[in-house]
């Protein structure tokens, strides 16, 4: 089997999951989700940034944002 993506997890990456689990901020309104909102929105040159749930839900906002409607195949 050929792997699609190897994950690396270093003392670091440990160490912030253990943080997220000590302080209960294992949901999408913790400090590292609002952190990596700032940073990836200053990186990009936006006012805001916005994580969400999946790529999926990334998707359908993508979409929505730009107005596309559901085609009624006949």
């Amino acid at each position: 089997m050929i792997p699609v993506c190897v994950p690396f997890i270093g003392e670091k990456e440990l160490e912030y999951v253990v943080d997220c689990l000590k302080t209960n901020w294992i949901s999408s309104k913790g400090g590292y989700a609002e952190e990596f909102e700032e940073k990836f929105a200053e990186y990009c040159g936006c006012k805001y940034g916005i994580t969400t749930t999946s790529g999926t839900t990334t998707l359908h906002l993508d979409l929505a944002s730009i107005d596309v409607k559901k085609k009624v195949m006949k």
